[in-house]
């Protein structure tokens, strides 16, 4: 956190303060929530398979990784699903920009976006994340204005870049080690350990 900016929830606030946030985000991230997704994140993961499969080849993080995950995250923000591409470029610079004016425009960019929509979830709730968040209560008064921009912020920009990453990252890693992939293929009763070892890794 530069001096003088404002701790942010999630990202800059240390326990045990964050888990009044944290609990809040869990309400809406635990297991029983998340698998209303699980349909929907195997039929996108059909479709995508059926679409490169017949090509023999794909470039996975572009054609695998920058789709699924942001498809889901945009619909469970409830977010106009054109308009992730600029998010994803305001993220990207955002998080690796090597210009320092370049990252803090980009900061100012999704600011404005994101308060914008806070405001109207906060004026007209819906049954999305956001909605939830800048809505919640933290147990002794509501959420404010900030911390739900702020909140929401940390969303959009960490889900429209962590899991593409690491997504990527786990198949680059399964193509360069073959025999470990194979016997994920042969044997799928490895996968839930191979795939809380690869998010560890």
């Amino acid at each position: 956190v530069s001096a003088g900016a404002k701790r942010q929830p999630f990202s800059d606030i240390d326990a045990p303060d964050n888990m009044k946030y944290r609990r809040l985000l869990q309400q809406v991230m635990g297991p029983r929530a998340v698998l209303k997704f699980e349909d929907q994140a195997r039929e996108i993961m059909i479709e995508l398979a059926e679409t490169t499969e017949p090509l023999g080849a794909c470039d996975f993080a572009v054609d695998i990784a920058q789709k699924l995950p942001i498809f889901i995250l945009m619909s469970w923000l409830d977010l106009p699903a054109e308009d992730r591409f600029e998010l994803m470029e305001v993220a990207d610079r955002i998080l690796g920009h090597p210009d320092p004016d370049t990252r803090k425009a980009a900061k100012l960019w999704i600011h404005d976006y994101v308060d914008g929509v806070v405001r109207q979830r906060r004026e007209t709730p819906g049954e999305d994340m956001i909605s939830h968040l800048v809505n919640g209560d933290l147990g002794d008064r509501e959420v404010t204005h900030e911390e739900g921009r702020a909140m929401s912020a940390n969303l959009i920009v960490g889900g429209l870049d962590t899991v593409r990453n690491m997504m990527s990252f786990i198949a680059y890693y399964l193509a360069q080690n073959p025999v470990q992939r194979r016997s994920l293929v042969n044997d799928p009763s490895l996968l839930p350990n191979a795939i809380e070892e690869l998010l560890r890794w």
